[in-house]
């Protein structure tokens, strides 16, 4: 299982389409975790764990962009690869962007 971080409410439903269509032609499930505020972070990466995820995208988000250094290195502590949206996420050290 994968898993995608996504705040709420945002226009987040056409990257969501095409993140689960690349999945179900991988035969992979996603798990969408929603992150609302910077706490919800250690909630999504303990669900993450949990469910033993393989790896993660952080949909783009001003939230989840603010939060890039952290949301790295909790990927990296955890040992999840992350893939996020824009340049700066890998500069801070998610697998790539």
């Amino acid at each position: 299982m994968e898993a995608v971080l996504v705040r709420p409410g945002l226009p987040a439903q056409p990257f969501w389409m095409e993140a689960d269509k690349a999945a179900k032609g991988l035969r992979l499930k996603l798990q969408s975790l929603e992150v609302r505020s910077p706490e919800d972070i250690d909630t999504a990466f303990e669900s993450m764990l949990k469910e033993r995820v393989g790896a993660f995208v952080a949909f783009p988000d001003p939230l989840l962009t603010g939060q890039r250094v952290r949301i790295a290195d909790l990927a990296a502590k955890a040992h999840l690869p992350a893939i996020a949206a824009f340049r700066e996420n890998a500069e801070a050290g998610t697998l790539m962007a």
